[in-house]
C-alpha cells in the first residue's frame, strides 16, 4: 500500500509539476485558437483505448489555403482518463510553437477498469485512424508531422513511429519505456522497431537519474538504432535531471527541438 500511495504521489507531482511549467504559457495560442473537437462514426464506435476527443490548437496567423505544420503531444500515464479538459496544458508546452507555423494536436490515453482487459498504453491502430482524420479534415501539411510523447507518451511515439514510420518527418521521445507491459518491459519487436524506426530522424531526450523508466531504454533503442544506418540520431542524456524534470530541457528557451524539428521534412 505504501508502494502505491508514493506511486500516486509521484504521478499527481508530475502532473502538477508539467500543468506549472504550461502556466507559465498560458493561452499562447489565444482561446479562439484553442478547440476540442471529436472523431466522427465509425472511429467513434471503434476507439477502445483513445478518447474521442481531442485538443487542437493553430497558429493565429494561419491563412486561409495555408497548410500548418503538426506537432502530435502524447501525455504520460498520469493523464490517462476520460476528461479532455485536462489535455489542454499540453498545447501550451511548447510556448514558441504558434508563431513557427505549428499547430499542436493533443489526444487522450483512456483509463479503464484494471479488470476490463482494455486497460493499456497508447495504441498505434487507433492513433493511426485518429492522424488520418486530422489529415482529412484539417489544414495539415502531410510532409511536416511531428511526434513527440513524455514517459508512456515517449512509449506510445516509440510505438506508433515504428508501425507507421512513413506518417512522420521527425520525432523525439522522451523518457519512454520500450515495452506496452511498463517500464521494465521490453518489446519482443525491438530490432524491426530499430529497422522501421532508421528512416525516421529522431531525438531521444531522458534523464540520467531517471528512477521510473531507467535511461536505459532509451540508450537501448539508440544502440539497436545504431546498426540500421539511421538518418538522424541524436540521444541527449541530461545529467542531473530524473524522470519529470526533463521537462526543462524539452521546453527550452532556444527552442531547439522545435528549430530540430522543422529543419526536417519528408519527401513528397
Amino acid at each position: 500500500m505504501k508502494r502505491r500511495n508514493a506511486l500516486t504521489f509521484f504521478l499527481s507531482a508530475t502532473v502538477v509539476a508539467l500543468a506549472a511549467q504550461a502556466e507559465n504559457h498560458l493561452s499562447i495560442y489565444g482561446e479562439a485558437n484553442a478547440h476540442i473537437h471529436e472523431v466522427p462514426e465509425p472511429l467513434k464506435s471503434s476507439f477502445n483505448y483513445t478518447n474521442i476527443q481531442y485538443w487542437l490548437f493553430t497558429p493565429a496567423q494561419l491563412k486561409d489555403g495555408e497548410l500548418a505544420l503538426l506537432i502530435i503531444n502524447l501525455h504520460g500515464g498520469g493523464m490517462r482518463g476520460n476528461d479532455i479538459e485536462r489535455m489542454k496544458y499540453r498545447g501550451n508546452l511548447f510556448a514558441s510553437a504558434p508563431e513557427m507555423g505549428f499547430m499542436t494536436a493533443v489526444p487522450q490515453c483512456l483509463k479503464r477498469p484494471a479488470n476490463s482487459g482494455q486497460n493499456r498504453p497508447w495504441d498505434p491502430d487507433e492513433l493511426n485512424q485518429w492522424l488520418e482524420h486530422l489529415k482529412a479534415t484539417h489544414p495539415i501539411d502531410p510532409t511536416r508531422i511531428y511526434l513527440t510523447g513524455f514517459s508512456m507518451g515517449g512509449y506510445g511515439t516509440w510505438a506508433w513511429a515504428a508501425t507507421d514510420p512513413e506518417q512522420f518527418a521527425a520525432i523525439s521521445p522522451n523518457a519512454g519505456g520500450l515495452g506496452r507491459g511498463g517500464p521494465k518491459d521490453i518489446t519482443d519487436d525491438l530490432e524491426r522497431w530499430a529497422q522501421n524506426l532508421a528512416s525516421v530522424p529522431t531525438w531521444v531526450i531522458h534523464g540520467k537519474l531517471d528512477k521510473t523508466v531507467s535511461a536505459e531504454r532509451s540508450q537501448l533503442m539508440v544502440d539497436t538504432m545504431q546498426q540500421h544506418d539511421p538518418v538522424d540520431l541524436r540521444l541527449s542524456i541530461i545529467e542531473d535531471q530524473g524522470h519529470s524534470g526533463i521537462i526543462t530541457q524539452i521546453v527550452n528557451e532556444d527552442d531547439a527541438l522545435l528549430k530540430w524539428f522543422l529543419s526536417h521534412q519528408k519527401a513528397q
